[in-house]
């Protein structure tokens, strides 16, 4: 007789059989012949044969899994509940899967099931350690996000090269990465058009296309100076200017200066809100001037790296023109900035 559907097995008929009873051949071969059949269909330990139908299990615990390991019994996989199958590591529940189609596989974290196939929502708070090419697909991540310390972020970008990536409408939080400087690397903003004009900015980048357009439209405006020595009586002169690349083109509208004196070599300096798009960087720049008036005079002017202008006659001689002993409306000259 075969195994029941339970596995008992029940000998065949004759059996058992009676003392003092005489072997029968056709009692022997019978039950010989069934405990090869049942033999045969028993699965061996040293891994012959295979089984030829689903392998069962009873449902085991997390403390004693149904399906352990000889060296280990209390590690391996269980049936805690009607479609809830769990892997148990020394007695404690690890892992588990479930018929829920959106979540179907959890891990045992920070007392709680967390999701893992889906939108698992975790805090790195330790180093967070790894090797060779992370990709991330976008799609799988839009509707979650990862709560991730920023300051320890910002740490990683400042020390190492990392490139982004980021497609679709993901944001960087700009504001928590550390600004770029001459020695470490960091976020940078690129100018626009009027800070490159401006030329005052040191933390934004510049662009050919905003360079060009900066060396071929020229920059002017206007400035009054606030201070003037050598003057008996201070006037006000407004200083007109056009700054086009390095080059720079200065020219006074105001009526005649008086000096206080007109004995050789008279100077006279004005000074105070020169912009700074036309003061001289790092060193003075002298320029020749030329006066329109009836006399053509000139002179020689020093523009210094602090915006100060000290004007005198090329010739060394007294000042005049139109009973005046100073600059005339209309005096021009040009500098280079550099």
């Amino acid at each position: 007789m075969a195994r029941d559907g339970s596995g008992t097995y029940t000998l065949p008929a004759g059996n058992p059989v009676v003392t003092g009873t005489t072997i029968d051949a056709s009692w022997a071969n019978n039950t010989m012949n069934d405990l090869v059949t049942e033999m045969t269909d028993s699965l061996s330990r040293s891994g012959k044969g295979g089984m030829l139908t689903a392998f069962e299990f009873a449902d085991g615990t997390a403390a004693l899994p149904g399906l352990a390991f000889t060296s280990e019994v209390s590690s391996g996989f269980y049936r805690a509940a009607t479609n809830d199958v769990r892997a148990s590591i020394a007695g404690v529940d690890r892992a588990r899967w479930r018929v829920d189609a959106a979540n179907p596989f959890q891990i045992w974290s920070s007392a709680a099931w967390a999701n893992v196939l889906a939108d698992i929502d975790t805090t790195i708070t330790s180093d967070w350690v790894f090797s060779g090419l992370l990709t991330v697909p976008v799609a799988s991540v839009t509707a979650h996000e990862a709560s991730i310390d920023h300051d320890a972020l910002a740490n990683f970008l400042a020390a190492e090269h990392i490139d982004w990536a980021i497609t679709g409408a993901e944001n960087l939080h700009t504001d928590r990465i550390p600004a770029a400087t001459l020695t470490a690397i960091g976020g940078v903003e690129r100018a626009t058009q009027a800070e490159v004009d401006a030329g005052t900015d040191v933390s934004r980048y510049v662009t050919p296309e905003t360079l060009t357009a900066h060396a071929s439209t020229p920059i002017t405006g206007a400035w009054t100076p606030s201070a003037y020595v050598g003057f008996s009586v201070d006037p006000t002169i407004v200083f007109h200017y056009q700054v086009l690349g390095q080059v720079v083109t200065v020219w006074a509208f105001s009526g005649t200066t008086v000096g206080t004196s007109d004995t050789a070599g008279f100077t006279w300096t004005c000074s105070g809100s020169m912009p700074a798009a036309i003061t001289p960087t790092t060193q003075s720049a002298a320029a020749t001037y030329v006066q329109d008036n009836s006399s053509n005079e000139g002179g020689i002017v020093n523009i210094s790296n602090a915006g100060v202008m000290a004007f005198s006659k090329s010739d060394g001689s007294v000042w005049t023109g139109s009973g005046s002993n100073g600059l005339l409306t209309g005096a021009t000259f040009t500098y280079n900035l550099d």
